[in-house]
């Protein structure tokens, strides 16, 4: 059994970008995330990138902003890439949940909700129409 479930906290570093992907039509929002161990100045800021797919990516480009605290959970994404003839990997978040955090840092969780099955249309006659 293996386990791929990332947990971060801390505070965003711009306003989300989204996209649609060209070919299937998904919406696509990117976002960083600034964490650090430590309140003061010693420990360095960690960078890390987050992405949101779906609906959540639309909940996250209307509500999140640069400076923003959030919790965000997900599953660690490696993508591979060729740049200037060099083979390079990127890490990234791939996002499930998302909440924003106040002061109190209360706040109810933002969780994708599943994929919609394909409902299909009941062709009903006009004349078999109750009201």
């Amino acid at each position: 059994m293996t386990v791929n479930k990332v947990i971060l906290v801390g505070n965003l570093g711009g306003d989300p970008e989204c996209r649609v992907i060209a070919n299937s039509g998904a919406k696509v929002t990117n976002v960083s995330l600034a964490t650090s161990e430590t309140r003061n100045k010693e420990r360095p800021t960690t960078w890390h990138k987050l992405v949101f797919f779906g609906r959540l990516a639309d909940i996250v480009e209307m509500v999140a902003r640069k400076g923003n605290k959030v919790y965000v959970e997900g599953r660690i994404s490696a993508r591979e890439y060729e740049s200037q003839g060099q083979k390079k990997k990127s890490f990234e978040i791939v996002c499930n949940q998302f909440q924003m955090l106040h002061n109190n840092e209360e706040s109810r969780p933002i969780v994708a909700p599943p994929p919609k099955e394909q409902e299909t249309p009941i062709d009903v006659p006009e004349n078999d129409i109750p009201f």
